[in-house]
């Protein structure tokens, strides 16, 4: 079985993010060939309390996503993730940094 580490995973680097108007955000963030794909997290909270977070994903070849469903004049804080799967576990890098929009 192979064991992966937890450092090997590299850390993301958040972009850009552009509101897309009628309660739509776009999220960008640089791409990596290592992984299998990336959690978005979004916030109207900073800290990222588990109650008022959620978490989407994204596919591997992708350097951008849609989050739809948001409340207009609301500030939502972002941040991305890579991930890998081992044996049917995944495994998480770092957050990358946080933006605000």
């Amino acid at each position: 079985m192979v064991r992966l580490e937890y450092s090997q995973i590299v850390r993301k680097k958040l972009k850009n993010l552009k509101n897309t108007g009628k309660g739509k955000l776009k999220v960008y963030w640089k791409w990596n060939p290592y992984g299998d794909g990336y959690q978005i997290a979004y916030s109207t909270n900073k800290y990222f309390p588990s109650s008022k977070t959620k978490r989407i994903s994204a596919g591997v070849f992708t350097d951008s996503k849609t989050i739809t469903g948001l409340k207009k004049g609301t500030t939502y804080y972002v941040r991305v993730r890579a991930y890998q799967k081992v044996s049917g576990e995944k495994f998480y890098g770092p957050w990358s940094n946080v933006k605000k929009i």
